[in-house]
């Protein structure tokens, strides 16, 4: 079984949770949908966003998600096969998007460096990661979803998602009191209080 249909490159593929069905996403800007058996094509769905460079489920199965490289992610509905929602990452080229255990934590790996982290029943962005130089490419949760790792044209990065050890660390560093703006830059998009009192 060859499967074929995307006009250029395919970069990125996925199984459903369930095994039953595959994800493509290419050059083309196509989200394709395939039957796993047969390798027979269920859908074509126009991603209208240059191309397409990851693609991800929901572990519920319900959502598919696209990264593409016009500095957005796009949300599907799997069973309407349609569209749901995009979320405006204004970063450069989406390369790499990975969902926690969850199906509640997005993260999306962009050509600025950065690693945006976005709710997805919300579709709001938490938090900016900053740190890769050379542009970020992958990203992955660990099992429990405290731990993230992406990587990038220069380093492989570990990151801690637990708030409470973030902010025990900052206050190591930074001392007994962190003002607004400090708070800010440490921990953008992460609303201010004061931790270390």
């Amino acid at each position: 079984m060859k499967p074929k249909g995307h006009e250029g490159a395919a970069f990125g593929v996925e199984f459903s949770p369930d095994g039953r069905t595959i994800a493509s996403v290419g050059e083309d800007s196509t989200l394709r949908l395939w039957d796993a058996r047969s390798g027979r094509s269920l859908a074509v769905l126009d991603n209208r966003a240059g191309m397409t460079f990851d693609v991800a489920h929901t572990p519920d199965g319900r959502t598919l998600i696209t990264g593409n490289n016009d500095g957005t992610v796009r949300l599907w509905d799997v069973r309407t096969r349609t569209s749901r929602g995009t979320l405006d990452i204004s970063a450069g080229t989406v390369h790499g998007i990975a969902v926690d255990a969850e199906g509640t934590s997005l993260a999306v790996a962009n050509s600025d460096g950065t690693i945006q982290l976005w709710d997805i029943p919300s579709e709001r962005r938490t938090a900016t990661l900053t740190g890769h130089t050379l542009g970020a490419i992958t990203a992955a949760f660990s099992p429990r979803g405290s731990t993230l790792v992406s990587s990038g044209n220069d380093t492989i990065r570990l990151w801690d998602l637990d708030a409470g050890r973030a902010t025990r660390h900052i206050c190591d560093v930074v001392g007994p009191s962190v003002d607004r703006d400090r708070w800010h830059k440490l921990m953008p998009g992460v609303a201010f209080h004061t931790p270390c009192s």
